[in-house]
């Protein structure tokens, strides 16, 4: 579990985050990250949780979050995406 919310984090999500592929809970909400999702996130497989939300995210929601297969709960609220949901979004069965 990595909950970093409520902080003054900005720019865009270090890619070496990815390298933690036993992480089950990421919670980056309340920062001011900005950019596009890193397609890195689709690494992380064994993510049941994934809080995104309040930031500054923009552009396309990243089709890498379709391989998030065990997510439960996925929040992207408060950003600026734009764009399409695209179909592999809709991969994720197990949300709740």
């Amino acid at each position: 579990m990595l909950d970093l919310s409520n902080n003054r984090f900005d720019g865009y999500i270090p890619s070496s985050l990815e390298n933690l592929k036993k992480l089950y809970s990421l919670t980056l909400s309340f920062n001011n990250f900005s950019g596009k999702i890193m397609d890195g996130i689709s690494n992380l497989t064994q993510l049941t949780w994934l809080d995104l939300s309040n930031n500054k995210f923009d552009g396309q929601i990243s089709s890498s979050l379709g391989n998030l297969k065990k997510l439960h709960s996925l929040k992207l609220s408060f950003n600026n995406f734009s764009g399409k949901i695209l179909d592999d979004f809709f991969n994720l069965t197990q949300l709740t």
